[in-house]
């Protein structure tokens, strides 16, 4: 059995430090990490004060945390509880100091963060309902700042795609001999699915027809939906029952034909 004496004692030189910052609006909670793979383990530190201070070096916040070993990494690593960050404030410093029982390490440089402020330009658009593609401008900041992440908030809401409802909807009534009937009808404005009925005289026998329907908005139209059907034996009427809605997408168009024989 072998007996190992550890003696505490402060590093002559600090290992590496870093400090990451997790933000949450104006809160604000500081991961640190510390590299202790060039040190030993009696000079790991066991203690870390944290102050954060504005750009006139006054404290806005100062904790003391006690550190977490990972011997496989060879880290030694803390985080702060989370601090409120003032709104006026897009720039703060933090100054680390490590310690272990025998005495505090030599000085760290302090580390600068800044909020670089709102992107602008956001655009986005939605791939076959499943994807959403999103676009922005950065700030404009110096070429030696590095924008560490964005962060992207999406919120639950209903979404109503007026910008696809239809406005409104045009029926043709086409056989051999022409047009019989060319109608537009406004939907645009309908809270709920549109009942449109037409009666229709004068239909050709012995040929033909179909009923095409599309419906349109400001950005364009849609596909025309046909229906074809004769006119064997005679027709005297054809009505058409064209079913829509101005706030749904996709848009459900359904055609019911009646032929009149007598």
């Amino acid at each position: 059995m072998y007996m190992f004496t550890v003696y505490l004692s402060v590093p002559l030189i600090t290992p590496p430090v870093s400090v990451v910052p997790v933000i949450d609006g104006q809160q604000i909670s500081l991961n640190i990490s510390i590299n202790v793979s060039t040190i030993c383990k009696g000079e790991y530190p066991n203690s870390i004060t944290v102050n954060i201070l504005n750009t006139n070096d006054t404290v806005i916040s100062n904790s003391i945390i006690s550190t977490q070993i990972n011997d496989q990494l060879m880290v030694v690593t803390g985080s702060t509880s989370s601090i409120l960050l003032l709104d006026n404030i897009d720039t703060f410093i933090v100054n680390v100091t490590l310690s272990n029982d025998e005495g505090t390490f030599n000085d760290i440089s302090s580390f600068t963060f800044g909020f670089l402020g709102l992107v602008t330009n956001i655009d986005s658009s939605i791939d076959n309902c499943s994807t959403i593609n999103i676009t922005w401008t950065a700030p404009t900041v110096d070429d030696r700042v590095s924008i560490l992440y964005y962060k992207l908030r999406i919120y639950d809401i209903t979404l109503v795609c007026t910008g696809e409802a239809p406005e409104n909807v045009t029926v043709i009534i086409r056989c051999g001999t022409g047009d019989l009937l060319s109608a537009t009808y406004v939907v645009k404005f309908a809270n709920m699915s549109v009942n449109i009925t037409r009666s229709v005289s004068g239909i050709p026998i012995y040929e033909q027809c179909n009923i095409s329907i599309v419906v349109s908005n400001e950005a364009g139209s849609s596909e025309p939906s046909i229906l074809v059907f004769d006119t064997y034996p005679t027709n005297t009427n054809v009505t058409t029952t064209v079913q829509t809605s101005s706030t749904a997408t996709p848009i459900t168009t359904s055609h019911n034909k009646i032929i009149d024989t007598g």
